[in-house]
């Protein structure tokens, strides 16, 4: 279990959620947790982490900026009070599998 610097008063209960995501998903490697982004502020804040994630929550990819964030300034986009709507916040945990954290720390990477 990794819980990382910014998050040092998280609940145990979240660890023993995460450490209930790998053993309910014997696939998976590594699981980690995300919360809904309540206020347009946290969804344009840099220091909070965004992440898209599958219907089936596997987490795709993990941004500091808005997701979705249209560098170009196009007009298409949402009002800025909506775009955060749906938009999930990543928390600072994750929980390996000894067998992936063992592929991590030799640098052969950590996919099943």
């Amino acid at each position: 279990m990794n819980v990382q610097g910014d998050e040092p008063l998280l609940p145990h209960s979240l660890i023993a959620q995460a450490a209930g995501l790998l053993a309910a998903n014997p696939a998976a490697a590594i699981a980690t947790l995300a919360t809904p982004i309540a206020t347009d502020a946290e969804y344009h804040d840099p220091n909070v982490v965004k992440v898209v994630a599958r219907a089936d929550g596997m987490a795709l990819y993990f941004s500091r900026a808005p997701i979705p964030w249209d560098r170009d300034g196009s007009t298409s986009m949402p009002a800025s009070r909506e775009r955060h709507r749906g938009a999930r916040r990543h928390i600072g945990l994750y929980a390996y599998r000894v067998s992936a954290f063992a592929r991590a720390c030799s640098g052969t990477g950590v996919g099943a």
